[in-house]
């Protein structure tokens, strides 16, 4: 059993007295004694002897760090500001909960898992008490907000159907010298440089898309791109730029499945499939 241990000082007798009791409506007074106005003649102070209680009735502070969220084909990463803490986390739909302690301001990674899983991820709040009874230290978990959703990366490689490349368009580009001030104060001049460029759009066509594939994720050079969605056909318009003529230039990328996207970023890839084709319009089709 739970106990709260609350210090209550009535107005008309000025001694102090330990209350014993589970009863809500202590977590009112705590908490906003207007809310009980029957109470506000009777309490005049109403302090939380327990850090426990404290903890109770003071919603603790978390900050769900989302830029940590990391997923392999095994293991989901986290990361959480606050309290130290447990999370409990079971694939979605199932009945029995694992749990993890978390230490205060660290990642934790959740190993063992199955790949292109949907995974329900539960944070508790870790709140020390001291047991009136034993006055053996203890702690209690309470859940803090909602229960969310990952999905471990998927083991499968982009299948093709077919590639097309169309509404290609060629031009050039200057950019203009600029100075950059390096580490230790060095100054360097970089000249203005000319390439050529071209715009153009690509439409892959996929087979036997995964389950729990939330969309397609393009990387040429440096440049990315993604397009949402589970579906057999993704379109992007894209842009690519060389020092040489780009005029059926043979360029390469990289295709891979996303498991999870989060606002704007997107995580969690499939195992690479790379994919050659040239700067001009034709399509390039594969075997199913």
């Amino acid at each position: 059993m739970q106990f709260l241990k609350i210090s209550v000082k009535k107005t008309f007798k000025e001694d102090w007295f330990p209350v014993y009791s589970t009863d809500p409506n202590f977590a009112g007074v705590v908490a906003n004694r207007a809310v009980y106005p029957e109470n506000a003649g009777y309490f005049t102070e109403v302090d939380v002897e327990d850090i426990y209680a404290l903890g109770y009735y003071v919603s603790p502070s978390y900050k769900l760090n989302t830029n940590s969220f990391n997923v392999s084909q095994t293991a989901i990463t986290l990361g959480i500001y606050g309290f130290d803490a447990t999370v409990q986390y079971k694939v979605k739909g199932a009945k029995k909960w694992t749990q993890k302690n978390f230490a205060k301001n660290k990642k934790i990674t959740l190993s063992g898992l199955k790949a292109n899983t949907v995974y329900e991820i539960q944070l508790l709040c870790k709140i020390p008490y001291t047991d009136p009874e034993t006055g053996v230290k203890k702690y209690s978990l309470d859940i803090v907000g909602k229960a969310f959703t990952l999905t471990t990366s998927i083991n499968a490689k982009v299948q093709l159907s077919s590639v097309q490349i169309s509404k290609v368009k060629y031009g050039t580009k200057t950019v203009k010298g600029y100075w950059e001030t390096r580490s230790g104060k060095k100054t360097v001049w970089h000249p203005a440089e000319k390439f050529n460029t071209a715009s153009y759009t690509i439409t892959i066509k996929v087979k036997n898309v995964p389950k729990n594939a939330k969309g397609l994720y393009v990387t040429v050079g440096g440049a990315t791109y993604f397009a949402k969605g589970n579906k057999t056909t993704y379109t992007f318009k894209m842009n690519y730029q060389h020092k040489k003529s780009v005029k059926g230039l043979g360029v390469k990328c990289n295709l891979y499945y996303a498991s999870n996207v989060l606002g704007t970023r997107v995580f969690g890839f499939s195992p690479v499939r790379a994919v050659s084709y040239k700067l001009k319009n034709s399509v390039t089709k594969y075997k199913k």
